[in-house]
């Protein structure tokens, strides 16, 4: 087996994005964006509300205004998803939406197909629930990006102590039984540089009002923590005397589920204030098969831009 990345070591961090999950905490994949199921609060539908969409993280997002506002105070999923059908083009040529079966979400889909990533905000994908993972509200599957605002990015590790179970019988003699250490997680601890409360509000719920210009965190009553995904980067260097810009690629810690709230901020005198996210990412099981929270990916530089993301 060949290990061809191995002669290349990390400088510094060049950022991370993260995004919520769908509820039930699956990844929202453009082809499994899930919403809400059950009772749907449509009661504040205006005629010009919009859903805001944009393709592969990358680009300008595109408003489109779809009139719904007809329908009543609370539907269910396959009447919303009926009614968004029923206004045809522009819609359908963007998004198929139907009822998940097995969970009876509302799920949408890419229409066209052949994306990467999809993300969906705008008063009519809240309503859909999209983003509204665990107890947390919908706010939408769209990324924050942290890169000009990223500080420090550290990973320690989640590990179950090993043990060894030691015997000794009458005469003196011992036996011993060694049980290995096990590797659980990981749990990141993140460093801003500003407010981002954007981030505040996707990591730990709560509510940011923009035209109020407050956040309000949430209550002890919010028990489960919206989970998310997040692609955190490191740029990667050959061995050698080399210049910053000299970079080879990337590193990618592609974490499937995390959450986190927020640490201690200090604001001291003369000093810029630090903002301070504590996380956990752990494995977990899907179809009653486990997997684990994060992987690391080795990505060229071409493989890095294809991402959307900013050189």
């Amino acid at each position: 087996m060949a290990y061809s990345f191995d002669s290349r070591a990390g400088f510094s961090n060049e950022g991370f994005r993260a995004r919520r999950l769908n509820p039930g905490n699956s990844y929202p994949a453009t082809d499994n964006h899930l919403g809400a199921n059950g009772v749907i609060d449509c009661s504040a539908l205006l005629a010009g509300d919009s859903i805001i969409y944009r393709f592969d993280a990358t680009g300008d997002w595109t408003t489109t205004v779809y009139d719904i506002s007809a329908l009543g105070a609370t539907e269910t999923p396959t009447t919303l998803t009926n009614a968004l059908i029923a206004l045809g083009a522009p819609f359908t040529d963007v998004f198929t939406a139907t009822v998940d079966v097995s969970t009876g979400r509302v799920k949408f889909v890419d229409a066209a197909g052949g994306h990467d990533y999809m993300e969906i905000k705008g008063v009519i994908g809240i309503v859909c629930g999209f983003g509204g993972t665990d107890d947390a509200a919908a706010i939408g599957t769209q990324f924050v990006d942290c890169f000009d605002d990223s500080g420090a990015f550290t990973v320690p590790p989640i590990n179950k102590d090993g043990e060894e179970i030691e015997q000794e019988s009458g005469r003196g003699q011992i036996w011993n039984l060694i049980i290995d250490a096990l590797h659980k997680g990981i749990a990141p601890s993140i460093a801003l540089l500003d407010e981002r409360y954007e981030w505040k509000e996707m990591i730990m719920g709560g509510a940011w009002d923009d035209t109020a210009a407050e956040y309000t965190p949430p209550t002890t009553d919010l028990i489960n923590k919206p989970q998310c995904a997040m692609e955190f980067f490191v740029p990667k260097y050959a061995e050698g005397t080399g210049h910053r810009s000299d970079f080879v690629g990337y590193k990618m810690l592609n974490i499937q589920r995390l959450t986190g709230m927020e640490g201690e901020v200090s604001h001291a005198v003369k000093a810029w204030a630090g903002y301070q996210y504590d996380c956990i990412v752990q494995e977990y099981v899907e179809s009653g098969v486990k997997y684990p929270g994060y992987t690391e990916k080795e990505l060229t530089i071409a493989e890095y831009a294809a991402l959307g993301l900013p050189a």
